[in-house]
């Protein structure tokens, strides 16, 4: 697993004109998709009546693919589409409740990614209700504000921690299915040969092992440049009516409905800045090192401000609670644990505004700040440095 994408969901799914194969295809892409998330896997079967069949445990594919629900909801003759998902919890319980897809009125769909705090209040303000998760909140103020209203209350993240989405859902009130993602999650699909289903996947990969191992012939589109697989455009909608689809077409159709983006993330100032070298006037109750970090692949050593806390001044008068607060608004950049300017043991990115908190820093008592930038994939030996 890349660390840059440490906290993942996956999506998959195909819509249009389905058959038995698909069926087959559905449960190998859930199964390939736990290399995203083991938390719990779900299932929505969109039948050509509108009508919604809902299949979900907290537990492995296998598990779901046992249970009465899913045998019902599995089935391609009747169905426009099948919505499936993996999860790996970051807020919420881990039970079937909370796993996806979620329905909410005419609102069927699946979220991979996390939002931010602040995105998330601003949605429960919005459709006047608390969610145990994120992204039912998503939904529901898809269902009930709309699209558009809903991605101007949430803000890109500046990191793939949070501020992030993937989303697949079909509307039932006009009969579509929706894709839109942020540029920290990624989303691919391919056509079946005839145009008339679209397969999807958080890795492309998932969906060549599906139909390549499913049974029967089953064959992609190759374009001119003989590709089958292609990314969702990032900050772009795409719109696909279902019963159109499922007829297929000579030629692939343009399904991208328009730009739709998420709200610029606020600046985060700091006050004086971390400026490394003589002189730099930390005072007596700092120290600075220059640590290179044993997994890393480059060697190059990085800048390192230890800090003696004190409750009064955290970070000595180098880091103000207004500055701390904007880096913080996302929890600790590991296990999304709330992290409080006056708790010790915090270890902050500067250069890319993260931090690590007392829960994941293994920093003791003393604050740190690494003021170079930093490969996430580095994180795990700064967890185990000592300030």
């Amino acid at each position: 697993m890349n660390r840059k994408e440490l906290f993942i969901c996956g999506l998959v799914g195909i819509a249009g004109k389905l058959g038995i194969n698909d069926e087959n295809i559905l449960k190998r892409l859930l199964i390939y998709d736990t290399f995203r998330g083991l938390d719990s896997t779900g299932l929505a079967a969109v039948r050509k009546t509108g009508e919604v069949s809902m299949a979900k445990v907290a537990s492995h594919p296998i598990d779901l693919f046992d249970t009465g629900k899913f045998k019902t909801a599995l089935s391609a003759w009747n169905s426009y589409a099948f919505l499936g998902h993996n999860r790996f919890a970051t807020t919420g319980a881990k039970n079937s409740v909370n796993a996806h897809p979620f329905q909410f009125g005419h609102i069927v769909g699946a979220h991979n990614g996390t939002l931010d705090k602040e995105s998330w209040k601003r949605l429960e303000t919005a459709i006047g209700e608390e969610t145990d998760v994120d992204s039912a909140a998503v939904f529901m103020s898809f269902e009930k504000i709309g699209v558009e209203e809903t991605l101007a209350l949430l803000e890109n993240g500046r990191t793939s921690n949070a501020g992030a989405w993937a989303f697949t859902w079909v509307d039932l009130k006009d009969g579509t299915l929706n894709f839109l993602r942020n540029e920290h999650r990624p989303l691919w699909y391919s056509y079946s040969e005839g145009h008339d289903r679209i397969f999807w996947a958080s890795e492309w990969g998932m969906i060549r092992a599906a139909v390549s191992m499913a049974p029967g012939d089953q064959k992609l589109f190759i374009d001119k440049e003989y590709h089958s697989y292609w990314q969702i455009e990032k900050d772009v909608w795409y719109k696909i009516p279902l019963e159109d689809l499922a007829k297929g077409s000579a030629d692939v159709v343009d399904y991208r409905h328009k730009e739709l983006k998420g709200r610029e993330p606020a600046p985060v100032k700091v006050t004086p800045p971390f400026t490394m070298g003589a002189g730099n006037g930390y005072g007596m109750n700092t120290t600075t090192t220059k640590t290179t970090l044993s997994g890393s692949a480059s060697k190059t050593p990085v800048d390192v401000i230890t800090i003696k806390t004190g409750k009064a001044d955290p970070f000595a008068g180098h880091l103000k609670e207004e500055a701390f607060r904007g880096i913080a608004r996302y929890g600790c950049s590991w296990c999304k644990e709330e992290v409080k300017y006056d708790v010790p043991g915090v270890t902050v990115f500067m250069n890319d505004d993260t931090l690590l908190g007392p829960c994941c820093s293994g920093n003791g008592k003393r604050n740190r700040v690494i003021v170079s930038s930093i490969d996430m994939n580095d994180i795990e030996d700064l967890m185990v440095l000592n300030g």
